[in-house]
């Protein structure tokens, strides 16, 4: 008898200890009209996003519930129909309400204390964001004044100058000690560290050790890790480039090994990158300028807007292979070849070795009619 009252009072207290399998959000929408409301992972990693589920808000006063399947604490987005604007929140609550008022694009969270805390956060950085607009703006009217105020402007750049580097000092500060591992992972993207590689592996080091069993964590460290190890190896002149393969405009997978026999400008740029845009003249010149029997050229975007992509080969008319790497600075254009910045180009003889390698837009030309040899 009293064994089976043992038995009785642990499956009991197993049942109600049972780990969460999925997270209920209630989303309470204040003019929802007809719009679709959808829930989506915040993608890191390799991952993708995905729409995890839907719902429609019909009446001014309305409630849509989902469901989000639960492993262990990550970020989402509520998206809107109609709007751009996020609404990101981390599933570390089984049941969780979010309030959103549909005319003015705001919301709460309730139950979700690393929802609140990312919130919080991230409102108190826009209304730094904010002030930096204006000063921006104050500045360029000043500058653009007839009798420009030297002293006034240097006044007010050296308050912007201060507050962005409040920003990036509380982004960082916010990242490196923030207790979710799911809202660190959305921290970790507003954090910039250039080219200082060895803070940036004291910082994912620090953060791999402080969130052990979390797997998001642990692969985007791996991930970090690994790229800072790419710019340990940088490829010099007279060494062998190795083989990059990645989909052209047509969706082509394309090597760069395909071209043979013929030297190779293998440039790197993207569609965001205003000083890449420099080489668009001087790439089309090297085109028109050098023997295409003994030369040819291949353009990598390292970029995650392929719309955009697509639109600017058009307007450029490029006419040789464009590659896209839509991974960007996780992708196996920057782990092929370890580069650490863009634009950046290599020229490599009919051997595949590099001749050449970060050639100036306003040298391109004159490099390559010293290089490239005639037959």
């Amino acid at each position: 008898m009293k064994a089976y009252k043992c038995l009785v009072i642990i499956l009991v207290f197993l049942s109600g200890c049972s780990v969460k399998n999925e997270t209920k959000l209630t989303l309470h929408i204040r003019g929802a009209f007809n719009r679709h409301y959808y829930i989506q992972n915040l993608a890191f990693n390799d991952d993708k996003q995905v729409i995890l589920d839907s719902g429609i808000g019909k009446s001014n006063y309305d409630s849509v519930v989902f469901y989000i399947p639960y492993t262990e604490d990550k970020a989402f987005q509520l998206r809107v129909e109609g709007r751009d604007a996020q609404t990101p929140f981390i599933n570390d609550s089984k049941e969780i309400d979010i309030y959103y008022d549909n005319t003015t694009g705001t919301y709460r969270v309730k139950n979700s204390p690393a929802s609140i805390l990312l919130k919080n956060f991230s409102d108190s950085q826009s209304l730094l964001i904010n002030e930096t607009v204006k000063l921006k703006t104050q500045i360029n009217s000043l500058s653009l004044a007839k009798k420009a105020n030297k002293r006034q402007i240097d006044s007010l750049t050296v308050l912007l100058d201060t507050l962005s580097r409040s920003i990036y000092n509380r982004n960082f500060q916010f990242a490196d000690t923030v207790h979710n591992p799911a809202v660190f992972m959305v921290a970790y993207n507003l954090v910039e560290f250039g080219k200082d590689f060895d803070g940036l592996h004291k910082f994912i080091d620090k953060a791999k050790k402080r969130f052990p069993r979390h797997k998001g964590v642990q692969l985007l460290a791996e991930n970090t890790l690994e790229f800072i190890k790419i710019f340990e190896e940088e490829y010099q002149i007279g060494d062998t480039l190795p083989e990059l393969v990645l989909p052209n405009q047509y969706d082509k997978q394309i090597s760069t090994y395909s071209i043979k026999n013929k030297y190779l400008l293998i440039d790197f740029w993207s569609t965001w990158c205003e000083t890449c845009r420099v080489f668009s003249a001087a790439k089309k010149e090297a085109r028109k300028r050098m023997d295409s029997s003994r030369f040819d050229m291949i353009s990598v975007a390292v970029d995650a807007e392929k719309a955009t992509w697509h639109k600017v080969i058009d307007f450029e008319g490029y006419t040789w292979n464009q590659l896209i790497d839509e991974k960007m600075w996780n992708g196996k254009a920057v782990r092929t070849l370890k580069f650490d910045s863009i634009p950046f180009n290599f020229l490599i003889d009919p051997n595949r070795r590099i001749i050449a390698k970060a050639i100036p837009a306003d040298s391109l030309v004159i490099v390559l009619e010293k290089l490239v040899k005639k037959k």
